[in-house]
């Protein structure tokens, strides 16, 4: 599983601390309208709803700041999971060879893995699961860790950059979006393929920004359709601090110039869902009833 309230001090519809009804299936049934290369864009889409969810879920700065209660406290409470659990080292060394950002885990690293890491990382070990009452819980399954790299993105175009990390977990390899709580994970052959990147929105410049990690063999990065756009690469990521108007790709070019790694990158939103983020944007401000319906989903 790829994918995962904004509920602070000063909720106006106070209550009980839960998910609403039918979120996860609400997450993974995301709609599309875009037409090509239905599978990525489902999981783009996923990444997306899945932006907007963790958005409600630990709410904005100075909420927190008046709750007095952390952003992974917060989850974990919501959530009765404890992020930093089942956590171990492993030997395998899966993806030393392919991304030089990563060093060989051990049991003293696992210790020093920011709980932000690891809760961006709970998508990808979690099952949702009902309790004795009724009550949706996350399940956690154990977390293997072979290998732990941390850099940052290049900003520009008035997006700033921002901290990202590489973790190879349970034999794929997951890159790690912790301001955003995200994460995308894939196996070597994915990221080789088509990189392991996310597409979401800046919340202060509403700036929309592609990033991601690709391997080693990448030494280039040029926007289809775009002369002259080349994207700078930083300890295996990239960030492309722009939407463009139609769907393209960036492709990822070895030293020789081959093509080795196309990268799906969305346009910008349609108008149906640019209304859905303002939706959304009201009902955080005032969460009163079920959140928006994103588009499609009627």
């Amino acid at each position: 599983m790829k994918s995962m309230n904004r509920l602070t001090a000063s909720n106006p519809a106070p209550g009980k601390l839960e998910p609403p009804p039918g979120l996860f299936t609400r997450i993974t049934a995301a709609p599309t309208s875009w037409k090509q290369r239905p599978s990525r864009v489902r999981k783009n889409v996923t990444r997306g709803t899945l932006a907007l969810l963790i958005a409600l879920v630990v709410g904005g700065g100075v909420s927190w700041a008046t709750s007095g209660e952390g952003i992974v406290a917060r989850f974990e409470r919501l959530w009765g999971i404890d992020v930093d659990s089942g956590l171990s080292s492993d030997s395998s060394g899966y993806g030393l060879g392919e991304f030089s950002i990563l060093e060989p885990m051990s049991d003293d690293r696992i210790e020093q893995l920011p709980s932000e890491v690891n809760q961006s990382l709970v998508g990808a070990r979690a099952l949702p699961v009902r309790g004795p009452n009724g009550d949706l819980k996350l399940h956690l399954n154990p977390g293997h860790i072979s290998a732990w790299g941390h850099t940052s993105t290049i900003g520009g175009n008035g997006m700033p950059s921002q901290p990202v990390d590489v973790v190879s977990m349970n034999g794929k390899i997951c890159a790690v979006w912790s301001q955003a709580f995200l994460a995308y994970c894939g196996t070597l052959k994915e990221a080789r393929k088509e990189g392991l990147s996310i597409s979401s929105n800046d919340e202060p410049s509403g700036i929309q920004w592609t990033s991601g990690a690709v391997t080693d063999e990448v030494k280039t990065l040029r926007l289809k359709g775009y002369a002259g756009v080349e994207v700078p690469l930083k300890d295996n990521f990239f960030q492309l601090n722009f939407a463009p108007k139609k769907q393209t790709v960036l492709l990822g070019l070895d030293e020789n110039g081959s093509v080795v790694t196309r990268i799906l990158i969305p346009g910008r939103p349609s108008g149906s869902d640019l209304a859905y983020i303002r939706a959304i944007k009201r009902w955080q401000r005032n969460p009163v009833g079920p959140p928006p319906n994103p588009p499609g989903s009627h």
